[in-house]
């Protein structure tokens, strides 16, 4: 873990856990801290779409299941 990582991902409710970690100057503890938030906030974007993973079936890119601006065009008039 980097000193000064990114923390703006991290819910507040686990702010805490960091912030008592680093007081203590215990690296070990805030290094599983922030690694247990990163993958939260993975698997929470992941969840919604934000995050994805080419080829992937579950996850994969939302936009890549839209019509293209061709496609639509050709099927505009039958859905509206």
């Amino acid at each position: 873990m980097p000193t000064g990582g990114p923390t703006l991902f991290v819910p507040a409710r686990w702010q805490g856990y960091l912030d008592e970690a680093a007081a203590e100057g215990d690296a070990t503890a805030y290094r599983y801290y922030w690694e247990l938030c990163t993958l939260l906030a993975l698997r929470d974007g992941l969840r919604s779409g934000d995050v994805f993973v080419p080829g992937s079936r579950r996850y994969d890119n939302p936009t890549a299941y839209l019509f293209t601006p061709a496609q639509w065009g050709e099927h505009r008039v039958e859905f509206c």
